[in-house]
């Protein structure tokens, strides 16, 4: 005996509902993103992982005259000239904090430096783990920051960082103290 058309179309609604929740939390499972997990005046930041080309101990920096305040100098490193910036006063925190490492990224303009306080390793970022972008941000977030996980971890906008003005006057101001000692050789 065939059941009632109904019941068949009940059936198949049913299985329909439970595949489309699998799906749907299996969608929330897959991983966005892989981002180094590093401390900054006890925040918690992530750096895409694509974009860290190199972890260093901290170092002593050259100033360079006229950048910005969050440039904490310029270092060398096998050969290159990195700027290095205070990651905390770049993200709107009060003072830097007890920086012990410098995460060396790769962007658009070159290399950067940034202070960090601790490294916690690599983390794999979930959609489920993101609980505000940048749409859903509240005002007064940092611009440099992408996202926000439900731990609230930061993940920085590394094409944002890049591309901020700060940024380009670090880069700007480092070519200048290049061509200026390349002159008084």
């Amino acid at each position: 005996m065939t059941p009632p058309v109904d019941s068949k179309s009940a059936i198949l609604a049913r299985r329909a509902g439970r595949t489309a929740r699998v799906r749907q939390d299996t969608a929330t499972q897959e991983v966005v993103e892989i981002v180094l997990c590093v401390g900054v005046n006890d925040a918690q930041i992530g750096i895409p992982r694509e974009a860290v080309a190199q972890i260093v101990p901290l170092q002593p920096t050259t100033r360079i005259p006229g950048a910005p305040g969050a440039v904490v100098g310029i270092i060398q490193l096998k050969g290159e000239i990195i700027a290095v910036v205070d990651t905390a006063l770049c993200l709107g925190f009060r003072g830097g904090g007890q920086s012990r490492l410098i995460v060396i990224v790769d962007g658009k303009p070159g290399k950067l430096g940034l202070l960090v306080d601790v490294l916690y390793g690599l983390r794999e970022i979930k959609m489920q783990d993101v609980a505000m972008t940048m749409l859903d941000a509240a005002i007064g977030t940092s611009n440099l920051v992408r996202s926000t996980t439900k731990g609230l971890m930061s993940i920085l906008d590394m094409e944002q960082l890049f591309n901020s003005e700060m940024i380009r006057a670090v880069h700007e101001a480092t070519m200048n103290r290049l061509v200026a000692q390349g002159e008084s050789k």
